[in-house]
């Protein structure tokens, strides 16, 4: 009897201690680590803003140009992301010999909380760079609503009436093809994503700022300059 009760000891003290993980099968698969909980960590992935507020920097903000009427709003625009290129999806041909596309993405809102800005687009958002940098290189033309600046030359967008997409969304993968709709319209409390295109020639090697332009200025605003925000580069194709 004794010996008995010695072997069912030893086969509870055996499964005993195969459930606590030594070889066993536990169906426990909780995370160990911070790490391991994959959900968690993608909704505070900091790389992707879901608000306008969430994108870092200073805002510029300025009443933009409108093909449809009179902007009551001012818009607030931040620099999202810059990259150069050689070519893009929304051109036929890509950029022209000794010079590189510069797409910079901007995150777009309504700078007033309780008014629609009623057109938007990348149109009155230019890159200029000082003349000194290239002095034997001529300055572009064609900008859709420039506000030049003396010794600086201004490019303006390729794509001056483009896609907007929800900030929310994934704006990265989107073309952005030129899209001439009217219905460009920034609701308040929503933040958005445009692109802007701008052909950069090779000789030009120092800093690029992107300046905002719009609707002529009028009251105290009259005198007044554009404002303006110094562009973070990366590394050229």
């Amino acid at each position: 009897m004794r010996t008995i009760r010695m072997v069912a000891l030893a086969a509870v003290l055996a499964l005993s201690g195969s459930a606590c993980g030594g070889g066993g099968t536990s169906t426990n698969t909780s995370p160990t680590t911070p790490g391991g909980d994959t959900s968690t960590s993608k909704q505070s992935d900091p790389a992707k803003p879901q608000t306008f507020a969430d994108v870092p920097g200073e805002a510029m903000v300025f009443q933009p140009s409108s093909r449809i009427g009179v902007n009551k709003a001012k818009a607030a625009v931040k620099v999202l992301k810059v990259e150069w290129s050689t070519e893009h999806s929304s051109q036929m041909k890509p950029a022209p010999a000794g010079t590189k596309f510069l797409q910079v993405y901007f995150a777009v809102a309504s700078a007033d909380p309780a008014i629609e800005v009623e057109d938007f687009g990348p149109r009155d958002l230019n890159v200029r760079w000082a003349q000194s940098q290239a002095p034997s290189e001529g300055c572009p033309t064609g900008a859709y609503n420039p506000i030049f600046v003396a010794g600086y030359c201004h490019a303006g967008t390729e794509n001056p009436h483009t896609d907007m997409v929800l900030l929310t969304k994934s704006w990265a993968m989107h073309s952005y093809a030129t899209n001439y709709s009217p219905n460009a319209k920034l609701a308040p409390g929503t933040g958005y994503v445009t692109m802007g295109l701008y052909k950069i020639p090779d000789v030009v090697k120092g800093e690029l700022d992107v300046c905002a332009s719009g609707m002529h200025k009028t009251g105290s605003e009259q005198g007044t300059g554009w404002p303006c925000r110094k562009l973070d580069l990366p590394p050229r194709p």
